[in-house]
């Protein structure tokens, strides 16, 4: 039974995420798994997960149909650089800063 489980979590994680063509398709890929941390997870119970969650899927979603989405990077770590880029620079901070953490991010990244 443990096996089964881990192999599900695998399956819709850590192997979505191995193979992709281009720009568009690691998005989708990308959202496909927040969703399934979303609905088979705990982490949604988090006060942050959600409010991150949901603009990160907004992003990777006007990514997936943007212009750049048949780019196809040499290297697969550029997807994940861009990712990283885009959940830093595109979460709203919504929070009052006198309750909780807010985390500004302000430097400058090419990709």
């Amino acid at each position: 039974m443990m096996k089964e489980h881990l192999k599900a979590i695998h399956d819709n994680t850590i192997q979505k995420l191995l193979c992709f063509n281009n720009v568009g398709e690691f998005a989708n890929k990308v959202k496909e798994v927040i969703e399934f941390i979303y609905k088979n997870s705990t982490a949604r119970l988090h006060p942050f997960f959600y409010p991150y969650a949901e603009s990160f899927i907004t992003n990777l979603d006007v990514l997936s149909k943007s212009l750049m989405k048949e780019i196809q990077f040499q290297e697969v770590g550029s997807y994940f650089t861009l990712s990283r880029n885009i959940s830093l620079r595109l979460i709203p901070l919504c929070r009052d800063a006198l309750r909780g953490v807010q985390v500004l991010d302000s430097w400058k990244r090419e990709i």
